[in-house]
């Protein structure tokens, strides 16, 4: 049976507690929060005691609990998680991990076809740089390098030591406007995770299938830019300029060192985007001769 509205409010509230106890540290060391009517103890430490008992590290009911609130701590995280979330404890580090794998995405277009005025996927882009933008501002990052990281992909949960979540990944890694570069962390692969973002953007695009291995960490690889204009593979329409523009706003090759596109950046991207084949699609409504295609102006360079 679907959860009502009230129930999912109820996780997504459950777990934006979760975090801020453990972020923030505002509250008692010992808090008490109500999940499913059940008092749920959480430490300073994010020990989790469900009900009244510690849980072992990576039980199944721990994990089964958390990947039953399909979300995070800000509405617009939801619909990016789709079928599955992650919530792994490695001492007292938390690592908060949205996923979805390559088969759920392309299920997910599926089922949300994108001859729907050309916008269900790109909304659906919009909600990710949204909720990463929320995330920034609240301070929730990764670890403890500064780095704020969302995963599409399949993650290798049995990962452990100072790097949880890394091996395996497939993309794409997007990083805050505050990295704290380490010893592991080079410009390199940062530029190169910003380019995975562009390029996934450009699957979910062109319907094309999303690479079975992205690279990993101290493996930097620039991908090709690609030429412009692409059309989708299902119907032939041409990529809205505003997109294009976007994914190379991220694409490696465009920008160098630390100067590259921020959070804040995609996200009003985004938002300008969701706005403008709003209004597009409201027109084609009115005027129906208008079909399906999008004008588009040239790319700029």
């Amino acid at each position: 049976m679907p959860l009502s509205t009230s129930q999912v409010m109820q996780q997504v509230k459950f777990v934006a507690d979760l975090i801020l106890v453990y972020f923030e540290r505002s509250v008692d060391p010992m808090t008490k929060l109500i999940w499913n009517d059940q008092s749920v103890v959480i430490s300073q430490d994010l020990r989790i005691l469900y009900p009244w008992e510690k849980l072992p590290y990576f039980s199944k009911d721990l994990y089964d609990m958390v990947s039953t609130l399909k979300c995070l701590s800000h509405p617009n995280v939801l619909p990016f998680l789709g079928l599955d979330g992650e919530f792994s404890l490695f001492g007292s580090i938390c690592t908060i991990v949205p996923q979805t794998t390559h088969s759920n995405v392309l299920e997910w277009t599926v089922k949300n076809p994108l001859d729907i005025a050309g916008m269900v996927h790109l909304v659906k882009l919009q909600q990710i740089a949204e909720g990463l933008s929320y995330l920034h501002k609240k301070h929730i990052l990764h670890y403890n390098l500064g780095v704020e990281c969302i995963f599409m992909g399949n993650v290798d949960n049995d990962v452990q030591g100072p790097r949880p979540h890394i091996s395996g990944f497939a993309g794409p890694l997007l990083l805050s406007n505050s990295v704290d570069f380490s010893d592991h962390y080079q410009g390199e692969t940062i530029k190169n995770n910003i380019a995975v973002y562009g390029y996934v953007c450009l699957c979910l695009w062109s319907g094309g299938h999303i690479v079975e291995k992205m690279p990993l960490f101290g493996e930097p690889k620039v991908y090709n830019v690609p030429s412009y204009p692409l059309y989708q593979k299902s119907n032939g329409r041409l990529m809205p300029n505003e997109l294009w523009n976007l994914i190379m706003l991220g694409w490696s090759e465009r920008w160098e060192g630390e100067n590259h596109p921020t959070m804040r950046e995609i996200a009003e991207g985004m938002g300008n985007l969701h706005v403008k084949l709003l209004e597009r699609s409201s027109q084609q409504d009115q005027n129906p001769t208008i079909g399906h295609q999008f004008e588009v102006e040239p790319a700029s360079t």
